[in-house]
């Protein structure tokens, strides 16, 4: 699993506790993600109450260091013959 680049610990440690850093975004509420889907080196974040997801520049694992307390499901897609990763909250 990878970790963080050092520059992103000290990102990390400024923001507020109960949020989760997002490249492009900053602090944000994990409550108001809906699933974040693994696509290589990049991460789709699902908002909730948007239907068009937002791709990040982060791979899946940086968050689920941030997220230990959500779920990690395996995807099965024809796309690229390939399988992805969806991480989505554990009461879901």
């Amino acid at each position: 699993m990878p970790t963080f680049p050092p520059r992103a610990y000290k990102i990390l440690a400024q923001h507020p506790p109960g949020t989760i850093y997002l490249p492009k975004i900053g602090p944000t509420n994990p409550a108001s993600i809906v699933s974040f889907k693994s696509d290589g080196n990049y991460t789709w974040v699902q908002f909730r109450g948007k239907n068009k997801p937002l791709l990040i520049s982060w791979q899946l694992a940086l968050i689920v260091q941030q997220l230990p307390h959500w779920k990690l499901e395996k995807l099965d897609t024809w796309r690229r013959g390939n399988r992805r990763l969806k991480l989505v909250p554990a009461h879901s």
